[in-house]
């Protein structure tokens, strides 16, 4: 049995819309939609360096335990930041010290940020070459990272809040995890309000 993976959307310019369509048949797919928890609101209490550091969840206490995966969120000048992947030390109450964080680097100490829980979903063992279409949504800010069976980062999207990602075979972009084995989609999101659904679908052929 195959499966189709399509996309349509419409763009508006001077009252003229330029509608766009894109569909393919796969051989199968691996669709993920978990509901993650809210994120917590937290300051950066201690900055070590520019990816590693201390921090103070608000309210206490804090879902973060010792070992978990992290990704933080914040606002910096009016502009949105994010960085993933961090590895939380050992947590005291509301207490949580984190190293090896990767993307943007560490606002200053005492900045508000969002800790959110990294959740690992199982892809099994994917040959990138075999994927055709990439698919990553949240309606809020999220973060999604592409993972072999070592964790190690094959690719990654930060989107902000209602925007989807889209990858196509044949859309004119090269295929993101060519030349990888992923295993595996770390995904958060950083919602303090309530839990989201947050989305990832990967289509490919087997041969």
């Amino acid at each position: 049995m195959s499966v189709n993976m399509s996309v349509s959307e419409t763009y508006s310019v001077g009252g003229v819309s330029f509608p766009t369509n894109k569909s393919i048949v796969n051989d199968a797919a691996i669709v993920q939609a978990p509901s993650l928890p809210a994120a917590e609101s937290a300051e950066l209490t201690v900055r070590t360096n520019d990816t590693e550091g201390s921090l103070t969840v608000a309210g206490g206490s804090t879902n973060v335990q010792t070992g978990n995966r992290i990704d933080l969120y914040w606002v910096e000048n009016g502009v949105l930041k994010a960085a993933r992947g961090a590895t939380a030390g050992a947590v005291a109450g509301d207490v949580v010290p984190f190293t090896g964080l990767t993307g943007d680097v560490l606002p200053v100490a005492t900045t508000t940020v969002t800790v959110a829980i990294s959740v690992e979903a199982d892809l099994g063992a994917l040959l990138g070459d075999n994927v055709n279409g990439i698919l990553f949504q949240c309606p809020a800010r999220a973060t999604f990272v592409v993972a072999g069976g070592d964790d190690v980062e094959d690719f990654s999207k930060v989107l902000d809040a209602g925007v989807a990602y889209a990858w196509f075979e044949g859309v004119g972009e090269d295929n993101p995890i060519t030349g990888d084995t992923i295993a595996k989609v770390f995904i958060s999101h950083a919602d303090e309000s309530g839990s989201q659904i947050v989305k990832s679908a990967f289509a490919y052929d087997n041969d």
